[in-house]
């Protein structure tokens, strides 16, 4: 078993720039077909629009995150965004 670091791009025959246009051409296929990228929300359209008007409402951004389980980062997100 080898526990060394990864193979490089270069030993594995295929160049840097020919990965980064399979993987474009791919994301860009993907998106075509309607598939979403990324990593999925946390929280839902409906919690975003609670969260935001919560706040809004004077609910501190600690409380938000543990009513919704989520980190404090998430809500400043979430109202940074709105």
């Amino acid at each position: 078993m080898r526990y060394g670091p990864a193979p490089s791009r270069a030993r594995l025959g295929k160049s840097s720039a020919t990965l980064s246009t399979t993987t474009a051409r791919a994301a860009a296929s993907a998106k075509s077909e309607g598939k979403t990228l990324g990593r999925p929300s946390k929280t839902t359209s409906e919690q975003r629009a609670e969260i935001s008007s919560k706040y809004e409402q004077g609910e501190s951004v600690s409380a938000l995150a543990r009513f919704y389980s989520v980190s404090r980062a998430n809500i400043l997100n979430v109202v940074k965004s709105s």
